[in-house]
């Protein structure tokens, strides 16, 4: 892919149509991530779906994080199919970041800092074999960060 061309589609995509609701915008750093994926279907359809109802303005995060773990999750192998694939984990990081961020129930935002810890978890497993000094140092913390997270959730 052309960086001309990458930088056209997402200058003319900036704003989806979003049915009933109108246009809405979304982010070219969000539409780079929907863009890797035009080759696969199920996956672009269900990252487009996502990042409509991501950006309204008010999208339940309770309802976004089971989808975002689906995505994250279920789709992660697909991210690794060429030389953007690090990009598209990147950009799924930030998406945690910021749904846990803007979310205020607390039971909600531990939902998704569990999610969002899987998530880094199943990432830094790839890499362990490019990195292994790293998965190393971070082994110690996934089994702390899961057990307080545990005690926390069982309260």
């Amino acid at each position: 892919m052309s960086e001309e061309k990458t930088t056209e589609n997402l200058q003319s995509a900036m704003s989806i149509s979003s049915g009933s609701a109108g246009s809405l915008t979304i982010p070219a750093r969000h539409l780079s991530l929907l863009e890797l994926f035009t080759d696969f279907y199920g996956t672009h359809k269900r990252l487009k779906e996502f990042l409509e109802k991501f950006h309204q303005p008010h999208a339940q995060s309770d309802q976004l994080v089971e989808e975002l773990r689906g995505i994250s999750l279920g789709d992660f192998y697909k991210y690794n199919f060429n030389d953007q694939g690090q990009l598209a984990l990147q950009i799924l990081a930030e998406i945690y970041a910021e749904l846990i961020n803007r979310e205020k129930s607390e039971p909600v935002k531990e939902k998704i800092i569990g999610y969002f810890l899987e998530y880094l978890r199943k990432y830094w497993r790839t890499v362990e074999s490019i990195f292994p000094e790293i998965s190393r140092l971070f082994s110690g913390l996934w089994i702390s960060c899961g057990r307080d997270l545990r005690k926390k959730l069982e309260r």
